[in-house]
């Protein structure tokens, strides 16, 4: 017996108990960990509705996957240019995405039987890729460690912490910001990926061949739906299928201590079983190659930069022709280790921040991130814990789980070489991070020193409760005032919570829900001057810094973003813009606000000016009669630092 209490048999008996008994007695681990599945699923269900709970709306850039699954009914990959927009790939006059096909195959039935609902399934499919990933996480709990029920409530109440920590102390509730394919790959690529380890991991305790037919549609749809968390599962099978193979080819009795050591069970026929597995890694990786071929004339490049329409041969240059960097990889990897959350006196009060230094300037793409210790706290202590028990422990019960979380982890580390930082990215590590958080709490479950597991318990339920709070904190902030497609009206009404919130916490009047939502036209109000930087509030790759009565934007990527806060445009007036800035190289000043013809921001509702590199005043005229809400300011299309010595904006009619 291991000194946690339990043994290699007790860990491989848990399929045969789950596989016997009655129906209650076989359902009770899941049913424990149904009342913190129910909760998140609320959570998620208000913040990926924007607090409507209405789940067939439309969604700004959520009907690509709609538009190719209908594109594949009849034989083609091209879709029309308004279902992809922005993120168009465009050769010989037709419009590609380079997102993976699955979500698009999933949606097949579903239009087939409701095509009604075109366009209006991103938020329900969104919910359902979450509840997947977290559902297998219950089941690695139920396979990695003792009968849930076995010490009454502490058993219980760990299992809802580390559910309700899962589902809305990590990335997957933020990626619940959004419902569009920025958003919907990761999370089906984890989901599918988290169950593909699963498969796996059964495989190894029951030596079952059918297990494998899981883990290669699992592994099938996880890399078609986002190649990085799909590379995980396809490592999983190639590990499995050489060490396999290696017990039918001569000399595999070398490889036998490795097989030892990784757990794998004798395999009756290992050559049917490690070629099952390479005809499956082959299907995988042959649809792709056939998509990149369809789509782009390509076999290897599945994201060819010179066909983007985001991509000008100068951001192509910068970085070197590529996204993918393997000597960035210490640079990057740091950066993701390393805290980046902003604490402030306003509500959510918690907020992510900007990469800093020469790695961000390097970066194709680089957004706001928390970093793993901040955004995942929970989840990280429990894997410190459940890695260390996998790779340096003794007890057998933990070698089956070693395969499968180093593919996971290799996963996760492709971030490390790809020239884009982004919170939404670090959800490739999702799946790490449940199967040796899994592993870490059922070590957490066992016996240990009474003061030690006291200790790592309180520290446990303070991460956790800070993960929670944070990433909450995180996603409202983002999805309200902070990411692109959201409704005015949302923005207003979050503008107003914070008033009343803040006004509640420092005792000073605040405006009221009416007020920011219907601005008065009172010319008195319709005055903006940049007096402080904080006028300026940062909404995408730019960091706001005080500077006297003006402020310096440090701009990391091309669509650095900015809003006017206490600011709102009414209709039927005229206002005058004059800005003195000085950018680090000749590039275009934007202005984006909302109309009474549509809330959202669009290149129609915008004016621009030139600006050459040293010091520039800019006069602009704002002439629209529908103009309504928010201004948005980007103060260039090129990174670097950017001085804004004044900024104003008055009506003159």
């Amino acid at each position: 017996m291991h000194p946690s209490g339990i043994s290699g048999s007790h860990v491989a008996s848990g399929v045969g108990r789950a596989c016997s008994g009655s129906l209650v007695s076989r359902a009770q681990p899941y049913l424990l960990a149904l009342p913190a599945l129910l909760i998140v699923a609320v959570v998620f269900s208000w913040y990926v509705t924007d607090g409507t709970f209405r789940f067939f709306e439309p969604e700004s850039f959520g009907s690509f996957y709609d538009a190719q699954a209908i594109s594949f009914v009849h034989g083609r990959v091209d879709v029309p240019s308004e279902a992809i927009g922005a993120e168009a790939l465009i050769r010989n006059a037709k419009y590609y995405g380079y997102f993976g096909p699955a979500p698009a195959l999933l949606r097949l039935p579903l239009l087939l039987l409701a095509p009604d609902l075109y366009g209006r399934w991103s938020r329900i499919m969104l919910l359902l890729g979450s509840l997947l990933a977290l559902s297998t996480a219950v089941f690695f709990l139920v396979q990695s460690a003792p009968p849930l029920g076995d010490t009454g409530g502490l058993s219980m109440a760990l299992v809802s912490v580390f559910v309700i920590t899962a589902g809305i102390g990590s990335t997957n509730i933020f990626l619940a910001s959004r419902a569009f394919p920025n958003h919907e790959a990761p999370m089906w690529g984890a989901a599918f990926a988290l169950l593909c380890y699963f498969f796996v991991l059964r495989y190894q305790l029951s030596a079952r061949i059918a297990w494998l037919a899981g883990a290669a549609v699992c592994c099938y749809l996880s890399f078609l739906s986002r190649i990085s968390t799909g590379f995980g599962a396809a490592l999983a099978l190639a590990l499995l299928a050489v060490l396999t193979l290696s017990e039918a080819l001569p000399g595999g009795a070398a490889l036998a201590r490795l097989r030892s050591w990784f757990r794998l069970p004798p395999q009756s026929r290992p050559k049917a079983a490690g070629l099952l597995l390479l005809s499956i890694l082959g299907v995988t990786l042959g649809s792709h190659l056939l998509m990149n071929y369809l789509k782009f004339h390509t076999v290897l490049e599945s994201f060819p930069l010179r066909l983007h329409v985001q991509y000008t041969p100068e951001r192509i240059a910068k970085i070197k022709g590529t996204l993918v960097h393997p000597s960035y990889f210490l640079s990057i990897a740091r950066c993701y280790v390393t805290p980046a959350v902003e604490f402030r006196d306003s509500f959510p009060w918690i907020y992510m921040g900007l990469p800093a230094g020469e790695i961000g300037a390097k970066m194709d793409i680089a957004e706001l991130f928390a970093g793993l210790p901040c955004s995942m706290p929970g989840l990280v202590l429990l894997s410190v814990l459940g890695t260390w028990q996998i790779w340096f422990s003794k007890s057998e019960a933990f070698r089956a789980v070693r395969l499968i979380s180093l593919a996971a982890l290799g996963a996760g580390s492709v971030l490390f070489v790809t020239a884009a930082i982004s919170q939404r990215y670090l959800h490739d590590f999702f799946p790490f991070l449940i199967i040796t958080g899994a592993v870490g709490l059922r070590w957490l479950h066992g016996r240990m020193n009474p003061l030690l597991k006291c200790a790592l318990l309180v520290l446990f339920v303070c991460t956790a409760a800070f993960s929670v709070a944070a990433n909450l904190s995180f996603t409202l902030a983002y999805q309200r005032e902070q990411i692109w497609g959201v409704p005015q009206e949302y923005r207003a009404r979050f503008a107003a919570l914070r008033a009343g919130v803040d006004a509640f916490f420092t005792h000073r009047p605040g405006p009221s829900a009416a007020a920011t939502l219907s601005p008065a036209p009172d010319p008195a109000s319709q005055r903006f001057s940049l007096v402080s930087a904080d006028r300026l509030r940062p909404l995408h790759q730019v960091k706001v810094v005080p500077a006297g009565t003006g402020a310096v934007l440090e701009v990391s990527g091309d669509d650095a973003q900015t809003e006017l806060a206490v600011f709102s445009l009414v209709p039927n007036r005229k206002y005058l813009i004059e800005l003195e800035i000085t950018p680090p190289a000749p590039t275009v000043v934007q202005f984006f606000y909302g109309s009474t013809r549509s809330a959202a921001y669009s290149e129609s509702n915008s004016v621009r000016a030139p600006v050459r590199a040293g010091r520039n005043r800019v006069a602009i005229v704002l002439a629209d009669r529908a103009m309504l809400g928010p201004l948005r300011f980007d103060p260039g299309t090129l990174p670097g630092t950017y001085q804004i010595h004044s900024l104003e904006v008055r009506t003159v009619d």
